[in-house]
């Protein structure tokens, strides 16, 4: 996995690119891209179904600016709680899972 530095992560997660940077990652999950700040129970974006979340909490200054770096221009996002974020990417609650079944069935509507 490429190591990316801060002014670069706006491509990787526009792209849905794994990728590690300095305390911010992204990764893919199944049917579900993710891109988090220090550790995975902060995720600052997810991207489900042709849809994107946005964490709307804040924390820190730093993950401010991860956030800000890795939000790529021009998308709509569905904004959410930090608490909310997590659920969608926890495949055990009801949310998760309705995501992920939303995330299959318009990928089998694309191929």
């Amino acid at each position: 996995m490429p190591y990316v530095p801060l002014r670069d992560v706006r491509d990787h997660v526009a792209n849905l690119k794994e990728f590690k940077g300095n305390n911010i990652f992204g990764r893919q999950f199944d049917k579900l891209y993710a891109v988090f700040s220090y550790r995975y129970d902060w995720p600052l974006l997810i991207h489900a179904a042709g849809l994107w979340f946005e964490n709307q909490d804040r924390f820190s200054r730093t993950t401010s600016k991860h956030h800000a770096y890795a939000k790529p221009y021009y998308i709509e996002t569905r904004k959410l709680s930090v608490d909310a974020m997590n659920d969608l990417l926890n495949p055990h609650t009801q949310s998760g899972s309705v995501l992920r079944m939303l995330a299959a069935a318009q990928e089998t509507n694309h191929a």
